[in-house]
C-alpha cells in the first residue's frame, strides 16, 4: 500500500502544539479547526489541565489530509468522512497513533548489555575505594546515645563528612 503524502513546508518539530500554532502551520482559522474537530471523530486532540487543545504530529498529519480532501479535492464533509473511513490511517505520512501512557513511560529493559563491567580493573579499584570510605564512615559515626532506640547523635562536622563521602561514593558508582 502506498503512503499518502501531505505536502507541508512547515514541518512539525514539537511534541504538542496549541490550536493557534496549528492554525499557523496548516493555514486555517481556529474556528475551522474546532468545527472539523466536531465533525470528524478521528480528530481527538488531548486537552491540558487548563482545557486547551494539545495537538500531536499525528493530529497535524490527519488534519492536513482532511484539509487536502476538503480544499484541494473539493469533497463535501460527508464524502471526506466516508473517504477517511475507507483509508488506512497508518498510510498517512507522519501519522503515528499515540501509545498509551503506560507503554510510553514504561522502562524498557536494556538489550545486549553485558553483565561484565566496562573496565574490570577500574571496578576493583572503585570497590576498594568504597570499602575504605565505608570504614571511614563507620569510624566517624558517633556512638548511640540511647541504646534502646538506637538513636545516634551526630555533630555538624560528622554530617558534613558523611555528605562528602556519599558524594564520593556516588561518583565511584557512576564509573563502575
Amino acid at each position: 500500500m502506498s503512503k499518502i503524502v501531505v505536502v507541508n513546508n512547515k514541518e512539525p518539530k514539537k511534541l504538542y502544539y496549541s490550536i493557534s500554532e496549528l492554525s499557523q502551520i496548516i493555514d486555517e482559522e481556529q474556528y475551522v479547526l474546532r468545527y472539523w474537530e466536531r465533525e470528524f471523530d478521528e480528530i481527538k486532540p488531548r486537552k491540558n489541565r487548563a482545557g486547551n487543545r494539545a495537538y500531536t504530529a499525528s493530529d497535524i498529519a490527519l488534519i492536513q489530509l482532511i484539509k487536502k480532501l476538503l480544499r484541494e479535492e473539493r469533497l463535501t464533509i460527508q464524502k471526506t468522512k466516508d473517504k477517511l473511513k475507507t483509508l488506512d490511517l497508518s498510510s498517512i505520512e507522519g501519522y503515528q497513533p499515540e501509545t498509551s501512557v503506560q507503554e510510553s513511560t514504561a522502562i524498557k529493559p536494556a538489550q545486549n548489555v553485558s553483565s561484565e563491567p566496562r573496565n574490570p580493573e577500574k571496578r576493583v579499584k572503585a570497590i576498594d575505594t568504597m570499602d575504605g570510605l565505608m570504614q571511614s564512615v563507620e569510624s566517624s559515626i558517633a556512638k548511640p546515645v540511647n541504646k534502646k532506640s538506637g538513636m545516634v547523635s551526630l555533630r555538624r562536622q560528622d554530617v558534613l563528612e558523611l555528605c562528602k563521602l556519599l558524594k564520593d561514593m556516588a561518583t565511584l558508582i557512576q564509573y563502575m
